[in-house]
C-alpha cells in the first residue's frame, strides 16, 4: 500500500506522533514519513526513541515481507488452475448434477483447492502438507477413478486427468522450492 507524503504532511504533531507508536499498525513508509516530518518540524528525538522507532519500521518491514521461491509462486498458479479444471470437470460431468449434495460437494472442493493456492501465495507453510496428504489419497485411487470417468465421458476424464496433474506437479514444485532454500 502507497503512503503519499502530502498527506501526512498535513496531520498535526499529535496525530503524527500516533503513526510511531510502539504498537502502531501503520505501514513501515508512513511510519517513516512521520518520523521524518516530525524531525523537519523541530521535534527532538533521544538515541533510544530513534533506536525504537528504527526497529519498529524494520520489525514490520520484515513482518509483512513474504518472500516466496518461483516455484511456490508457479505451485500456487498451478493449483488455481487446477481449481479452474475443477469448475469445468463440474459442467461436463453428468454425475455431478444427479443431486444438491454432489453440486455442493464440489462447490467446496474447488473452494478448498482455491484456499490452498491462495494459501501458498501468502507463504503459509503448513498448506503445503495438507495438500501433498490430499494428492497422496488421492492417488490411490487415481488410477480406478481415471478409468471410471473415461467410461462415463471422456471429455471429463480429460479434464480430470489434467487437473490431477497439475495438482501433482505443483505438490513437487512446493517440495522442490524448500530443499533448495
Amino acid at each position: 500500500m502507497n503512503v503519499k507524503k502530502s498527506v501526512l504532511e498535513q496531520k498535526s504533531n499529535r496525530e503524527l506522533e500516533e503513526y510511531i507508536q510502539s504498537e502502531s499498525r501503520f505501514t513501515p513508509q508512513a511510519i517513516n514519513y512521520a518520523f521524518k516530518i516530525l524531525q523537519a518540524r523541530g521535534k527532538k528525538f533521544s538515541e533510544e526513541e530513534i533506536e525504537i522507532i528504527n526497529s519498529q519500521i524494520n520489525h514490520t518491514s520484515e513482518r509483512d515481507a513474504i518472500t516466496l521461491h518461483p516455484n511456490e509462486i508457479k505451485s500456487s498458479n498451478l493449483i488455481l488452475i487446477s481449481a479452474g479444471f475443477g469448475f469445468l470437470y463440474m459442467f461436463v460431468s453428468p454425475k455431478v448434477f444427479i443431486s444438491f449434495s454432489t453440486i455442493l460437494t464440489g462447490i467446496i472442493t474447488i473452494g478448498i483447492i482455491i484456499a490452498i493456492g491462495i494459501g501458498i501465495r501468502n507463504g503459509i507453510q503448513w498448506i503445503k502438507y495438507v495438500i501433498a496428504t490430499l494428492v497422496v489419497l488421492g492417488l490411490f485411487s487415481l488410477p480406478s477413478t481415471i478409468i471410471q470417468i473415461i467410461n462415463s465421458n471422456l471429455i471429463a476424464g480429460i479434464i480430470y486427468i489434467t487437473q490431477s496433474a497439475l495438482q501433482i506437479i505443483a505438490v513437487i514444485l512446493l517440495f522442490i522450492s524448500r530443499e533448495e532454500k
